[in-house]
C-alpha cells in the first residue's frame, strides 16, 4: 500500500506544486490589478458557491469515491455509478443556473446590496457550475486510481484559468468579471477533456437504483459538508458583514498563502483515501496508514515553521504593501487547514459508514466557530476569524479521530500528537 500510496502521491504533488505556483504567480497581478473590493467581491461570492456546491450535488461525488473506488473491477456497475452520478449533477446545476438567470436581481440586490451587479450573479454561478463539474471529472479519475490524468487535469485547468486571465485581467481590463470569464472557458475545456477521458465510465444511463445507493451514503453528509463550509467559510461572511469586503480581501489573500501547506496535504489526501477504501480489509493497513500520518505530521510542522519566518517579507513581495495586515493571519491559517485535512487518516466513522455521527461532529464544529468568529472578529478584528478557524478546527480533528478509533483503530504514537498539540496552543497564544 506505501508504495503505491508514495507513487500517487508524489504525482499529485507534483501537480499541486504546478497548479498553486501559477496561482501564486497570479496573485501579484491580481492584488495590483483588481481593486481590494473587486478582490474581496470575488472571495465573498467564492464562499457562498461553496454552500451552493453542497446543496445542489449533495455530496454525490462522496458516493463516486465510496463505491467505485471498492468496485474497480466490476466496470459495469462503475460505469452506471459515474454516468448517473454525471448527469444528476449536471441536472441539479443547470435548474441552479436557470433559477439564478431567473432572480438574478433580487440575489444581488440581497448578497451584494446592488441589483445593478446581477450579471455578476449569473457570470459567478456558471463558474461554479464549472468547477462543480471538473472537481467530479477528478473524483472519478482519481476514484479509479488514474493518478497521471488526474493531475493532467488539474495541470491544464491552472494552466487555461492564468492564460485566460492574463488576457482577459490584463489586456482587456475587464476586472472581476475578467476573472470569471478566465475560470469559466477554464472549466469548459477541462469538461470536455475530461469527457472524453471517461467516454467508457460516462454514457446515457441513468440508474434510479444505483442514485439511491449512492444518495443513501452522501445524503447524511450533506449537513455535515454544509457544516464544514461553515466552519471554513462563515469567518468571510462575517467579517464582510461586520467589517466591510476590503476586510475579506486581506482576509482572503491570508487565506491563499496559507494554502502553500496543502500543497502537501493535496498529495496525501488525493492517493490515500481511494488507498484506504480499497485496502481497509488488509491488516498491515492501520499500521501503514499511522506510518503515513507520522510523516505527514513532521512535515507539516516544518513548514508551518518555515511559513511562521517568511510570512511579512512573502506577503509584501507577492502581494504587496497594502496587504501586508495579512501576514500575521498566515501561520494560523495554514495551522488551521492542517487540522482540517487530517481527518483523513482517520477513516473508521466512513469505513463504518457512520456518516450520521460524521455530520453530528460537523454540526457542533460549525456551530462553535460561528460563536467564536462573532466573539473574536468583534474584539480582534480580521485576525480574531484566522483565531478562530484555528480553534474549531483543532476541536473537530480531534473528536473526528477520537471516535473513529473506536471503529478501525490506526496505529497512532500518543505522545507525538501531544507534541504537535502543545505546538499549536503555543502558536494561537502567541498571536493572541
Amino acid at each position: 500500500m506505501i508504495k503505491r500510496f508514495l507513487k500517487d502521491s508524489f504525482l499529485y504533488t507534483l501537480a499541486a506544486l504546478f497548479t498553486k505556483g501559477i496561482g501564486f504567480l497570479m496573485l501579484p497581478i491580481y492584488t495590483r490589478v483588481l481593486s481590494q473590493q473587486d478582490y474581496g467581491t470575488f472571495d465573498y461570492l467564492n464562499a457562498i458557491g461553496a454552500f451552493i456546491a453542497v446543496l445542489v450535488a449533495l455530496e454525490i461525488t462522496q458516493g463516486i469515491m465510496r463505491f467505485a473506488a471498492e468496485n474497480q473491477e466490476d466496470t459495469g456497475f462503475t460505469r452506471r455509478i459515474v454516468s448517473t452520478a454525471t448527469w444528476f449533477s449536471a441536472g441539479n446545476y443547470f435548474i441552479v443556473i436557470l433559477v439564478c438567470i431567473l432572480f438574478s436581481e433580487a440575489i444581488a440586490e440581497l448578497l451584494l446590496g446592488d441589483a445593478r451587479k446581477s450579471d455578476l450573479i449569473i457570470i459567478a454561478v456558471v463558474n461554479f457550475s464549472g468547477a462543480a463539474m471538473v472537481y467530479l471529472i477528478n473524483v472519478t479519475l482519481r476514484s479509479q486510481l488514474r493518478a497521471k490524468e488526474a493531475v493532467v487535469i488539474s495541470a491544464i485547468s491552472a494552466a487555461f484559468v492564468a492564460c485566460f486571465s492574463l488576457v482577459f485581467i490584463v489586456v482587456f481590463d475587464l476586472g472581476i468579471y475578467g476573472l470569471y470569464v478566465a475560470q469559466i472557458m477554464s472549466a469548459l475545456i477541462v469538461i470536455l477533456i475530461g469527457y472524453y477521458r471517461l467516454r467508457f465510465q460516462i454514457g446515457f444511463v441513468f440508474d434510479k437504483a444505483i442514485l439511491k445507493q449512492m444518495l443513501s451514503y452522501s445524503l447524511p453528509l450533506v449537513p455535515s459538508s454544509l457544516a464544514i463550509i461553515v466552519a471554513l467559510n462563515s469567518d468571510r461572511l462575517m467579517i464582510k458583514a461586520m467589517l466591510g469586503v476590503e476586510s475579506v480581501a486581506i482576509y482572503g489573500v491570508a487565506v491563499r498563502f496559507s494554502s502553500i501547506i496543502l500543497l502537501l496535504m493535496i498529495g496525501f489526501q488525493s492517493a490515500l483515501t481511494p488507498l484506504i477504501y480499497s485496502k481497509y480489509k488488509e491488516p498491515s493497513t492501520p499500521k501503514d496508514v499511522g506510518a503515513l500520518f507520522h510523516w505527514f505530521m513532521a512535515l507539516s510542522a516544518l513548514f508551518i515553521v518555515a511559513l511562521f519566518l517568511l510570512r511579512l517579507p512573502l506577503t509584501v513581495l507577492i502581494a504587496g504593501q497594502q496587504y501586508k495586515e495579512a501576514s500575521d493571519l498566515i501561520p494560523l491559517l495554514a495551522l488551521s487547514s492542517i487540522y482540517s485535512s487530517m481527518y483523513l487518516f482517520f477513516p473508521g466513522l466512513s469505513i463504518a459508514k457512520k456518516t450520521g455521527l460524521i455530520a453530528l461532529i460537523n454540526l457542533f464544529a460549525a456551530v462553535f466557530n460561528v460563536l467564536l468568529n462573532f466573539f473574536f472578529i468583534k474584539y480582534i478584528g480580521v485576525k480574531g476569524a484566522a483565531i478562530s478557524t484555528l480553534i474549531s478546527s483543532g476541536v473537530s480533528w480531534l473528536a473526528v479521530a477520537g471516535t473513529a478509533q473506536k471503529f478501525y483503530k490506526i496505529q497512532v504514537n500518543y505522545l507525538f500528537v501531544t507534541g504537535y498539540v502543545g505546538i499549536s496552543l503555543i502558536l494561537l497564544f502567541s498571536s493572541i
